[in-house]
């Protein structure tokens, strides 16, 4: 395995002008490198949060955490601070506070540069043209999918949430090219998951990954892939965080662009499902009146 500070400096004459600020400052001082978070570094020396996030991918080919593990392989072990765990023993609420507050600064920033505009759009096309669009997520991103199905079904797309997977399967059976299902996965390995998309792929239905990086089994069966890229959560999480914020950011993103494109219609229907919701607490009322 190549040190990655010798890689840094290897290539530091390809590197942009801030980029190189970066580079300077990881090659002084690789020991402090490890216990800050991105906004840290960008407060720090001056630089953007973006810039640091495309650098630590350009190094990495992932993220800023992977850059911050892979510097601490080749420190010696006196100076590594950097805790895998998520939490110390009896840690304060101020410390809980101000971790998972550079945590998801951290995450937030880089699912910004990852995902990607282009396909953005390429779903949102998708999405649009797609008579029955299918939701579908295992574990934590089970609520990623719940949010999407609320928000879908406000703007007059016919979305359908099915987490028993020998339903879906037969129901996916009388579907085609003209649908779509979208599967939201931090790693996209769930062997169930892949069993889903090859049938899904036989009917010829669009597939749609939500995960945190292009280089998965599922990536490579699903026709779009939008990636939030990795997050800091490693095997032994003892809860699925940083990711869930990723994913929230995502579907977001990726929601706020559809009502974008399709602005007036998605107003309309928004305003008809809140006068729908009104009339219903009306009646509501009337009824519990009676009693």
């Amino acid at each position: 395995m190549t040190n990655i500070l010798y890689k840094i400096n290897k290539q530091y004459d390809q590197l942009t002008k801030s980029e190189r600020k970066i580079a300077d400052f990881i090659l002084a001082s690789p020991h402090e490198i490890i216990n800050m978070s991105v906004q840290d570094l960008s407060e720090t020396i001056n630089t953007s949060t973006a810039s640091i996030v495309r650098f630590s991918k350009k190094i990495t080919e992932k993220g800023f955490q992977e850059l911050k593990l892979s510097i601490s392989r080749y420190l010696p072990e006196d100076t590594k601070q950097l805790n895998h765990f998520e939490l110390a023993d009896n840690e304060s609420v101020a410390t809980l506070k101000s971790n998972m507050l550079a945590r998801v600064t951290d995450t937030m920033n880089c699912a910004s540069v990852q995902i990607n505009d282009h396909d953005i759009d390429a779903i949102c096309k998708t999405i649009k043209h797609a008579r029955t669009v299918f939701l579908f997520g295992y574990g934590a991103s089970m609520i990623i999918v719940t949010d999407l199905f609320q928000k879908f079904s406000r703007i007059g797309i016919n979305v359908r949430l099915l987490q028993e997977t020998h339903l879906l399967m037969s129901t996916l059976a009388s579907h085609d090219a003209h649908d779509c299902i979208i599967f939201v996965t931090n790693k996209g390995i769930h062997s169930e998951m892949l069993s889903m998309a090859t049938i899904a792929s036989n009917n010829h239905v669009n597939i749609i990954n939500i995960s945190s990086n292009d280089n998965n089994p599922l990536a490579k069966i699903a026709d779009y892939t939008l990636i939030y890229g990795e997050t800091d959560e490693n095997e032994l999480r003892m809860a699925a965080t940083t990711s869930l914020f990723a994913q929230l950011f995502t579907v977001d993103i990726l929601y706020y662009r559809y009502i974008a494109l399709n602005y007036q219609n998605s107003l309309n229907l928004i305003t008809q499902s809140k006068l729908a919701l009104d009339e219903y607490h009306r009646y509501l009322t009337t009824i519990q009146s009676k009693h």
